[in-house]
């Protein structure tokens, strides 16, 4: 894999997120266009078929029924369940099989889930970009074929960790 890669992130910049490093602010925000700084484990891949054999990265291939709850207000926030679930408790949800094939190949970034906080923000991902110049809503997000090559290198047994910090943070 290539020591680095263009990548585009949230449309404001960085804040804070809630993951392995200490408490810092200003913080993440559900819906605040930040993508979230900080220091993150690698959650489950997720997306078409053509990746599911390429890879040993755990993944999980993506049906029509599945959302990513958003809703603040849900016990289930931040998590993939399913459209027609029978424990419904949500208003709204980010739906994981697009159109637009954002979510062909993508990584949930373990961001705001140990414990999960309402209001903290949700579905950060890596994804596919729309282009090298469009910034996301929060997620992290590079081309196709680099979203491939990383899906492919990733092994568990390493525990990879994503780092990501603005350029002018001092530490």
């Amino acid at each position: 894999m290539p020591q680095t890669f263009p990548v585009v992130i949230g449309e404001n910049g960085f804040a804070w997120g809630e993951g392995l490093h200490k408490d810092m602010k200003p913080k993440k925000k559900e819906g605040d266009g930040h993508a979230p700084a900080g220091v993150f484990k690698l959650g489950i891949g997720f997306g078409d078929q053509n990746m599911l054999k390429q890879s040993s990265w755990p993944y999980k291939v993506i049906s029509d029924q599945d959302i990513f709850i958003d809703d603040v207000k849900s016990s289930y926030y931040n998590s993939f369940q399913l459209k027609d679930s029978n424990i419904k408790d949500w208003d709204s949800f980010e739906e994981m099989r697009r159109l637009d094939g954002l979510y062909d190949k993508a990584i949930v970034i373990k961001h705001n889930m140990n414990p999960v906080k309402p209001s903290f923000g949700s579905a950060i991902f890596f994804h596919i970009w729309r282009s090298n110049s469009l910034f996301t809503r929060g997620c992290t997000a590079m081309s196709k074929n680099n979203m491939s090559i990383l899906l492919k290198w990733l092994n568990q047994d390493d525990n990879p960790l994503l780092i990501q910090l603005p350029s002018n943070i001092k530490l």
